[in-house]
């Protein structure tokens, strides 16, 4: 659909020449829409490298979104007067990153629109968020870096690396999950690292991954951040079993849903207790939640496996490092051909229509690494483009997701 990436570029343009213009001075002579094109042009063409792609900008125009973009960017200016790759990473690292949210949110309900319910159960579209690292580096690092020490051997001298860290989140087709265009970005502050205050080195081993990031707060912040958007793709947020996404179910509050879907090691090694109601094999007879004592997630799995159906685990579920979650909640197995099946915690019963539906799109699912997948596609968020000392980092990596959901628009 040729016509309808056209469409979108030029709202994205058009959306571009409204961006604010508070530089004073001389130093004006390339209009910053100019400047935001060329860097937006850069993530479209996958260039590794801001200089070279301002250096051979004539050798990107081949690729036909390329062309349209830097046509429309430069409306008649000529080609060989361009701005250098300082001059635009200056310009950019005063901009405030959330002012590229809208047109992401445009670009990408665009295409859930073209594609049709693929991204969709229930009529309610899959989401999965996931934590990145972006901008790291071993060299360069600014106040707002996160930074780890680390040596292989446990021995001086030992290794730095700074980085930042963001949540993203992915709209997941159902069949295809390798699919998956990009939501808004969330980016984390050094305080939404455990333990970390400015200025800190994290000491840890080679295999550890430095302070984990406070994932409920975080979690709530975006939720604030995008109520009216996210109210009207009617999310089900999918989350997979890791000591963390545990945590976040309470930031979801009772306006969205989720899925869980608990890693064995979770499920055994947390030992949640659940107070519910089940079948007394010794009585015979149905015990009430008020009588029933709290039995681990281990049972629960063997009862619920031993009666077949969705498990209502009520709304005093709780484990550790489970706090605030109060809401209602099902035990549910999800089967699948040949006897497969996936044991799932979800705040909605699911129809039995969307049973296999649901257990096909888990089987694909977990073989998906997001920020991993975006790097085999060209849109890493861990491309050095700079750090800047104010907003550069953000304003490049939503660049990159509003490049990326581009990209998918032209494949339509």
């Amino acid at each position: 659909m040729e016509g309808l990436l056209d469409t979108y570029l030029l709202r994205v343009m058009d959306f571009m020449k409204a961006i604010p213009d508070q530089r004073t001075g001389r130093n004006t002579s390339y209009p910053i829409t100019l400047i935001a094109m060329i860097a937006l042009s850069a993530f479209y063409a996958k260039s590794n490298s801001l200089s070279r792609f301002v250096n051979q900008i004539g050798e990107f125009r081949k690729d036909r979104g390329v062309e349209l973009m830097l046509k429309a960017a430069f409306s008649g200016r000529k080609l060989n007067r361009v701005p250098t790759d300082n001059h635009i990473r200056s310009v950019l690292d005063r901009l405030d990153p959330t002012l590229l949210d809208p047109i992401i949110w445009d670009v990408l309900s665009g295409y859930l629109c073209a594609k049709g319910e693929g991204f969709k159960l229930n009529g309610q579209t899959l989401i999965v968020p996931y934590i990145s690292r972006h901008f790291e580096s071993a060299k360069s690092r600014c106040p707002k870096c996160v930074s780890r020490k680390y040596n292989l051997q446990r021995l001086e001298p030992f290794l730095v690396e700074h980085y930042h860290t963001l949540m993203g989140f992915s709209a997941v087709h159902r069949e295809f999950p390798l699919i998956h265009p990009q939501l808004p970005l969330e980016f984390l502050q050094p305080e939404d690292h455990h333990g970390y205050s400015k200025g800190e080195i994290y000491l840890c081993s080679k295999g550890e991954k430095g302070p984990p990031p406070a994932l409920p707060e975080v979690l709530t912040r975006y939720l604030e951040r995008f109520e009216k958007s996210l109210a009207s793709l009617k999310p089900i947020f999918i989350l997979r079993g890791s000591m963390g996404t545990f945590r976040s179910l309470g930031a979801l509050g009772s306006s969205h849903n989720f899925v869980l879907i608990p890693n064995t090691e979770t499920l055994f090694s947390m030992r949640a207790k659940i107070p519910h109601p089940y079948f007394n094999p010794r009585s015979g007879e149905a015990e009430s939640l008020l009588d029933t004592p709290k039995i681990d997630i281990a049972t629960a799995h063997d009862h619920l496996l031993a009666s077949g159906g969705p498990l209502d685990v009520g709304p005093d579920l709780y484990a550790n490092g489970l706090m605030g979650f109060n809401r209602q909640a099902y035990l549910m197995k999800v089967t699948g051909g040949q006897g497969g099946e996936h044991l799932i915690l979800t705040s909605l019963k699911l129809e039995e229509s969307h049973n296999a539906q649901l257990y096909s799109f888990i089987d694909k699912l977990e073989t998906v690494d997001f920020p991993e997948h975006m790097q085999e596609l060209g849109f890493s968020f861990n491309r050095r483009f700079g750090h800047g000392k104010n907003f550069l980092r953000e304003v490049l990596a939503s660049m990159n997701i509003l490049a990326m959901n581009l990209s998918y628009m032209a494949e339509l």
